[in-house]
């Protein structure tokens, strides 16, 4: 990579290393609301549209992170390689956490449906979040590229 970043893909592997873990923690939250769906029918009604509520919540998560990932590219150039290297792994854990909100919000629906549907969907909010959100190495080198390119000088 070109701009003073030599190492875009070092540092994005590095990241990846890091936050790997961080993929199997959804599948963990989604077998932990499976057996709480399995213990039956709960013992109380659940609220008046905490399904709708949890559901938009979830997708509203994923399509937040879609937006949010685009940070990046609006942001000034000339940043010091050190500084963009932290904005973009910030950025990644960021998207990361989005990806993974809907598992966490379908352990709390699960909670008080008891409802494996609910759980499965969430499941699959879960992997899509990651499809869409998860940064790649191309991304990553694209970024970065953009964050320590030379500044644009702005004529007033």
């Amino acid at each position: 990579m070109t701009h003073g970043a030599p190492n875009a893909r070092e540092h994005y592997l590095r990241w990846m290393r890091a936050s790997s873990p961080a993929l199997l923690a959804p599948f963990a939250l989604i077998g932990i609301s499976q057996l709480l769906a399995a213990t039956g029918a709960p013992a109380f009604a659940a609220p008046l549209g905490l399904r709708s509520m949890m559901l938009a919540a979830a997708v509203g998560a994923v399509l937040f992170g879609r937006t949010f990932g685009r940070r990046i590219t609006l942001a000034p150039s000339g940043m010091p390689t050190e500084n963009a290297i932290a904005f973009v792994r910030s950025t990644s854990w960021t998207l990361v956490g989005l990806a993974a909100s809907p598992s966490v919000l379908g352990i709390v629906l699960v909670l008080f449906t008891h409802s494996p549907g609910d759980a499965l969907l969430m499941l699959v909010l879960t992997l899509l979040g990651f499809v869409l959100l998860y940064p790649s190495a191309v991304q990553w080198d694209a970024w970065l590229r953009h964050l320590v390119a030379p500044a644009e000088e702005v004529g007033v």
